[in-house]
Order: C-alpha cells, then sequence, then structure tokens
C-alpha cells in the first residue's frame, strides 16, 4: 500500500490521509535536524497501518526523536507537555499570563471585579499601556475536543459586562484593587479566548461577527498559540523528561509553570525532595532546551 493511500485516525476519531509533510513539518519546528526528522520518518513509516490512529504515530515518532536529540524530543511533544498542565485549568492560566508577560504586558490571574450586573472572576488580565486583554482560559486535557459557540457566547457576555462596569465609574473599583493605574481614562479593551484545543467553526464564526479575539493551539494560522510560545520561548515544565509525574505535580502546585522559572529557581526541586537524579537529569534538560 503506498503511503498516501494509508488512512489514519485523528483525536477525534475522524479519518483522514496520512501527510508525510506534515509529519515532517512538526519534525523540523521541533528543531530536529534534517538528517534526525528523516531517521524519524523512515523508521515511522516502516510501522505505519492502515487506520492506526495519530496518537501511536506521535508516539512512534517521539521514541525515535528522544533517543537522538532530547532538545528536540521535548519541544516535539509541546501540545502534550501542555494538555499535562492540568487535570484543573488553574496552571494553564498561569501559563497564558506568562505568555502575555513575555509579549511586554503586566498580568493579572484569577482576579474578582465587579461588572455592572454580577462581580466575574476573570482568568487573567493583561495590560500594557492604554490596552487591556481580558482572557478567559479553556484549558482541555483530552484530545479531540473543541471549544464551543456557547463558550464564546458566556465569555462574550461577561466581558461586556465588565467593560460596562469600567466605563460607568472611569475604572474606579479596577484602581482600588490595584489595576488600572497605568490606563488613560479611555482604555482599548480587547476580549480573548484562550484554549489549548481547537474551536468549533460556529465559535469561530460569532467571534469574528462580535470582534473576540481567538487563541486556539493552531488558530489562528499565523497567530496561533503553538507560534506564541515559539516566539516567546515559554515552555512549560511538563514537557520536561528527566521529571516524574509527581515530580511536575509538586511543582506545579508551588505555582512553578515554566521553565525559565524552574532553571532560576532550581533549589526548590531539593526543598520539594525530588530525587538528586531527577534534578541533575532536569538540570541538563534545562540547559539544552534554554540554551
Amino acid at each position: 500500500m503506498r503511503y498516501p493511500d494509508i488512512e489514519i485516525t485523528k483525536a477525534s476519531g475522524k479519518k483522514d490521509t496520512y501527510n508525510r509533510e506534515k509529519l515532517r513539518s512538526s519534525l523540523l519546528r521541533s528543531g530536529g535536524k534534517d538528517e534526525i526528522v528523516e531517521k524519524v520518518i523512515t523508521e515511522v513509516e516502516s510501522h505505519l497501518t492502515d487506520g492506526m490512529s495519530t496518537r501511536k504515530i506521535y508516539r512512534k515518532a517521539f521514541q525515535v526523536l528522544r533517543k537522538n536529540s532530547i532538545y528536540a524530543a521535548s519541544r516535539y511533544q509541546l501540545k502534550h507537555a501542555i494538555m499535562d498542565l492540568g487535570p484543573s485549568g488553574y496552571p494553564f492560566e498561569h501559563y497564558i499570563a506568562r505568555v502575555f508577560e513575555a509579549k511586554g504586558y503586566k498580568t493579572d490571574v484569577g482576579r474578582v471585579v465587579s461588572g455592572v450586573c454580577v462581580q466575574h472572576e476573570l482568568d487573567v488580565i493583561a495590560w500594557q499601556n492604554n490596552h487591556v486583554n481580558i482572557a478567559e482560559c479553556k484549558f482541555r486535557n483530552q484530545p479531540g475536543s473543541k471549544t464551543d459557540v456557547k463558550v464564546a457566547l458566556y465569555f462574550h457576555s461577561r466581558f461586556n459586562d465588565v467593560v460596562a462596569a469600567w466605563r460607568k465609574d472611569n475604572g474606579t473599583s479596577w484602581r482600588s484593587l490595584g489595576l488600572g493605574g497605568e490606563h488613560e481614562d479611555n482604555p482599548q479593551f480587547e476580549g480573548w479566548l484562550v484554549t489549548n484545543a481547537k474551536f468549533t467553526i460556529d465559535a469561530i464564526d460569532y467571534a469574528n461577527c462580535s470582534g473576540i479575539k481567538l487563541l486556539g493551539w493552531d488558530y489562528p494560522h499565523d497567530a496561533s498559540l503553538i507560534k506564541a510560545i515559539e516566539e516567546t520561548q515559554i515552555m512549560p515544565i511538563t514537557m520536561l523528561q528527566g521529571l516524574s509525574k509527581h515530580d511536575k505535580t509538586l511543582l506545579l502546585d508551588e505555582g512553578i509553570t515554566v521553565c525559565h522559572d524552574l532553571q532560576n529557581n532550581a533549589d526548590v526541586m531539593t526543598k520539594l525532595g525530588i530525587n538528586k537524579s531527577h534534578i541533575k537529569r532536569t538540570q541538563n534538560e534545562l540547559d539544552a532546551i534554554l540554551s
């Protein structure tokens, strides 16, 4: 059977045709050298079977990549690493705040503010000069899940209520919370719906119509979450292979979500009782990833 004729099964359960160039592109994006990428592709294709799941293809590619480049393997499994920030969405909110910070914004996470009608707990507020982003973060830890139009509708109504309250009292209530001091009287607000998954077509259509900004794993194509991560180099600690799942949970509970923070505060691993051999491997891995 020729490779263009092989069907694979996506996480959503839908069938698609195996695409060698798509696999090559994802491997190159991870930072793998050309010869390593071709080696991975050859090994993966030697195990391809009709109906094979994308998850199995990923696992095989990751296994081969890891044997040849720790750096590339860590970056290749970035999407899964973001999913491992769960099970709750709290670490994901802090992670998204760090992405905004890398772009020059000041941020606040989980802040309760008053709308005209009711109070709202906002996942992330990111402000810079006269620009205020209000972000709703929808974390997904199941492959194939999507953020639908009901979420977009719900967020849009909350966003409008919060902005209306600012307009009503000229931001006085926000400044009393330690926010908005740098803003002019008429800041520019943008609502952001952020997810590590995909959006449904209806959610995209509604957002485009209502003016909400969407940030998904691969949407918009030229300004997606993966693009933002690559641009800012804000890498989650869950991508580190030297740490066990338990180690990662300890660090996330400590509020450490990104590799830069762990590199700058390596002593926290000792304080948390993480195995010395895990610490050594992790320090070497951090040097490779962040160099």
